[in-house]
């Protein structure tokens, strides 16, 4: 389910048909997709070129599968030289900013890490190297599957041209095909999803999707259970004139954690994008170790 939730724009990579009634004829549906398809990137990829501030509602799970909702966490996040070095910079809970010592404390320790890996980089040997080419290799190669396990479950139609934040979009219902057989683990669970997309026209990016289960969904990692008619939303801006990245994800969660049900209704915010470099990475602006 994480990783649906994460791919969610991706879901607008369609085999669609047009909709008959439109003042303006609609895209023609093959080129439309291959120009989707061309124009594709992950948020994931895209986003290690950034850095940015997202606000989240802290979901807590208890020994006894409670599932609640708790604090609201701001972050500053910094990506790393792998995706899973992100640094996620908690900076403020529930609007109050937190203890500078704590901050700075897990700055230095980040720098440290960053410093390290850095190091570790320049003096590889090729073996090493060549074991880190491979899983970069392999991870695209799994989100290349994944893609195409878009294709082989869904069905869509084209519907409609709607204005979505001052963009021209193109709107598409996706559902999953009767036969539909997906080839990677995580595509299995795309025939439990249907929805819509929307697709700027302009620049063929993803600018919002609309999920709803149509089964029940087990959620990997939290013993829990997300039932039919859980939906989430997800949007998309553009950014600079340049780049769509993340604006905001809104989830409304019905299921079952252990033997607890849960109804959560919670909101991811995505914001202040900053293109990344080192010197990014090292704006903390810390006193030198040891000084005051």
């Amino acid at each position: 389910m994480v990783r649906t939730l994460r791919v969610l724009p991706l879901l607008a990579v369609l085999a669609v048909r047009p909709i008959a009634g439109q003042e303006r004829p609609l895209p023609a549906p093959e080129f439309f997709l291959s120009q989707v398809r061309a124009h594709l990137q992950t948020d994931r990829q895209l986003l290690s070129q950034y850095t940015f501030h997202q606000r989240e509602t802290e979901i807590r799970l208890s020994k006894l599968g409670k599932l609640t909702t708790g604090a609201v966490k701001t972050y500053e996040v910094y990506p790393g030289l792998d995706p899973d070095d992100t640094y996620r910079r908690l900076t403020d809970i529930d609007g109050k900013r937190r203890d500078p010592a704590e901050l700075e404390k897990e700055d230095r320790a980040h720098q440290k890490h960053v410093l390290d890996e850095l190091n570790k980089r320049q003096h590889e040997s090729a073996n090493d190297r060549e074991k880190r080419l491979q899983r970069d290799a392999k991870e695209r190669q799994e989100t290349e599957a994944w893609i195409d396990d878009v294709f082989r479950v869904y069905t869509f139609a084209l519907v409609e041209r709607q204005q979505l934040g001052g963009h021209s979009t193109v709107v598409v219902d996706f559902a999953p095909r009767s036969n539909a057989a997906p080839k990677t683990h995580d595509g299995k669970d795309l025939v439990k999803v249907k929805g819509r997309a929307w697709i700027s026209e302009r620049d063929y990016q993803v600018a919002r999707v609309d999920v709803e289960m149509l089964e029940d969904l087990s959620v990997k990692g939290f013993l829990a259970r997300l039932y039919k008619g859980t939906t989430a939303s997800y949007e998309r801006r553009q950014v600079n004139n340049e780049v769509w990245l993340p604006a905001e994800m809104r989830l409304n969660l019905s299921g079952r954690a252990l033997i607890r049900k849960f109804h959560i209704e919670t909101v991811i915010q995505y914001f202040d994008y900053r293109k990344f470099s080192v010197k990014t990475d090292t704006e903390f602006a810390l006193p030198p170790a040891g000084g005051g």
